[in-house]
C-alpha cells in the first residue's frame, strides 16, 4: 500500500543512424507512507522513498540516478529455524519453482546511483534458530558509487544503536563481486545479553550483563575469503550467574 506517489520527467525523441531513441532526463520519483504486508502482518512501513536526477538512455540501455533516499522506516525481520527470512514473503514465487532454462545472452543493462542516503530506520530482528532477538534503532547509511557492475567498488558509511544498549559505526569500501569489505569499525558498549539464548545451548550459565567495545580496521572476503581485524577489543561489566542465580564470575 502506498499513500502518495509523485513522478516527473522530461524526454525527447530522435531518429539516429543506430535507430530510434527517446532519452529520459530530469526524472524524479517519490512515494510516501508505504506499507509492505506479509502473510499476516505488516513487515515494513516506510515514510518516504525517492530518487532525483535520473537519466535513462534507451538505446544505450543505461540508467544513471544522481541521488536516492529512504527516510524513516519500521521493519520486522524474522528468520525461521531453517534460516528463511520473512521478507521473502514479499517476493512473488520466492523459494517455490526452480529457475527455468537460461535465456539467450543480451547486451548488459547498465545502472548506477551516485549517492544513496538511508536514515531513521528502526527494526525488530529475531532469529528463531538461535533464539536471539534485538532491536535496531535509528539506523542509517550513505552509499556512494552504487553500480549494477558487481566489480565496481562502493564506498559506505553506516551506523545504528541497539535497543538493548550500544552503538556501532563503520566507514569503508566493499566490492560485491569478491565479497571484499574493508572498513574502519567502532563499537561502543554493545550489550552482550541478547546472545544469552545461544550461549545457553553450550554452557549452563546465564549471561546477566556485559558489554563489548572495539575500535579498529576490519577486512573480510576478497580473493582468499579471509577475515582480518587489527585494533582494540574490550569487555566491561561482565556478570555470569549459575542457573540457580548464584554468581559465577
Amino acid at each position: 500500500d502506498i499513500g502518495k506517489v509523485g513522478f516527473k520527467f522530461a524526454f525527447e525523441a530522435m531518429q539516429a543512424k543506430s535507430g530510434f531513441n527517446a532519452p529520459v532526463s530530469e526524472a524524479e520519483f517519490s512515494a510516501r507512507d508505504i506499507v509492505a504486508n506479509g502473510k499476516s502482518e505488516a513487515l515494513a512501513r516506510m515514510g518516504e522513498l525517492g530518487a532525483a536526477g535520473g537519466k535513462f538512455d534507451f538505446a544505450a540501455g543505461a540508467l544513471v540516478v544522481e541521488r536516492a533516499w529512504l527516510k524513516k522506516a519500521e521493519l520486522k525481520l524474522i528468520a525461521d529455524a531453517a534460516g528463511r527470512l520473512n521478507l521473502l514473503d514479499l517476493v512473488p514465487g520466492a523459494g517455490n519453482a526452480p529457475a527455468g532454462p537460461a535465456k539467450p545472452a543480451t547486451a548488459p543493462f547498465k545502472a548506477g546511483v551516485k549517492s544513496i542516503e538511508i536514515s531513521g530506520i528502526n527494526a525488530d530482528i529475531e532469529d528463531r534458530g538461535s533464539g536471539i532477538r534485538v532491536g535496531v534503532l535509528d539506523a542509517g547509511a550513505k552509499l556512494s558509487g552504487v553500480s549494477s557492475n558487481p566489480a565496481d567498488p562502493l564506498d559506505f558509511e553506516a551506523g545504528f544503536r541497539l535497543r538493548e544498549g550500544g552503538n556501532v559505526r563503520a566507514k569503508g569500501r566493499l566490492v560485491a563481486s569478491t565479497g571484499l569489505v574493508d572498513a574502519a569499525v567502532k563499537v561502543e558498549r554493545l550489550a552482550l545479553a541478547p546472545v544469552q539464548p545461544l550461549m545457553a545451548r553450550y554452557v549452563k550459565l546465564v549471561l546477566a550483563s556485559g558489554t563489548v567495545s572495539a575500535d579498529g580496521k576490519l577486512q573480510l572476503g576478497g580473493k582468499g575469503a579471509q577475515a582480518h581485524y587489527a585494533g582494540s577489543v574490550g569487555m566491561a561489566d561482565l556478570l555470569l550467574n549459575e542457573e540457580g542465580g548464584k554468581q559465577f564470575a
